[in-house]
Order: structure tokens, then sequence, then C-alpha cells
């Protein structure tokens, strides 16, 4: 991508996305070489994942402009696949998508156990920021995502 455009996916997220949305790019973790790790380590203040979340609640439109296609914010609130062991929990475009307090709910969880949650019927935004201290994976992990509904259920009643 970096070729054929001549600039590298980081900055232009930075130019086409971030920027409008009053967010810098705080950083970003590059592989062994030297490239952007596009997979995660995409690291925001928690104040720019609630910008995030506020475009993305409002279709991808900020100030008039369309940042993220609409329709791919549309697909993503559409589940693209179940998730095994999580009953009533789906997975689409980044986002897992559930239903809390009889809403339709997607949120999008970081490695550093951070957590965008969006709530469209309700107009919400919650951003969650917790240290974990570095990957948390089985049982430790089901239990941070069950805290993390419970809370925004309390949050939408």
């Amino acid at each position: 991508m970096a070729e054929r455009r001549g600039s590298d996916i980081a900055s232009l997220l930075q130019k086409r996305v971030l920027g409008p949305m009053g967010i810098t790019l705080d950083g970003w973790v590059k592989n062994s070489d030297g490239d952007v790790f596009t997979g995660s380590e995409l690291r925001l203040h928690p104040r720019d994942m609630l910008r995030f979340g506020a475009v993305y609640l409002s279709d991808g439109r900020i100030d008039g402009q369309q940042l993220i296609p609409k329709e791919w914010i549309v697909k993503s609130r559409t589940p693209q696949r179940s998730v095994t062991g999580r009953d009533g929990i789906a997975y689409s475009y980044g986002w897992w998508l559930t239903k809390l307090a009889g809403q339709e709910v997607q949120f999008a969880e970081g490695y550093g156990g951070q957590a965008i949650v969006i709530a469209p019927d309700a107009g919400q935004v919650f951003v969650f920021t917790a240290p974990t201290g570095g990957l948390v994976t089985g049982a430790k992990h089901d239990a941070r995502i069950a805290k993390l509904l419970s809370l925004t259920k309390h949050l939408l009643q």
C-alpha cells in the first residue's frame, strides 16, 4: 500500500481519518521490517477513543464530512459470524456485537484493557480503560468482557 499510495498506512490514516476527527496518532507499533503492524497496537488516548466512537455512532460522519464509508459502518453492525463459547455475541469487521438492556451494542476491545462501546439506539459511546499488564486470555479475558458488558448494561438502564 505504501508503494502504491506513496505513504504508509499510519500517514494515510492520520491524514484522511484521524486528523479530521481532531486526533493525532500517538503511536503504532512497527514490525521487524519497520512496517506498521495494523493488526493491533494502535495507541490512542481515551478522549481520542471517544472521538472515534462518536464518529462511528454518527455513521462515519463529522462536521458534514464522511470519513468512514457508511456502507462499512452498516456492515460492521451486521453479524458476520457467531462466536463459539460466547452466547449472544457475534463478530463483524473488528467489532463485537451483542444486545444489552434491549439495545444493540457494538464494542471494540484493545490489548491493554481499553474498550470503545457504542450503543446506537441510545446515542451513547462509552470508553473504558484498565491496566491489564499485557495480553489477557482465557478465563481472565472472559471475566473482563463480562465486567465490561455488565457495566455497560448498567449504564444503559
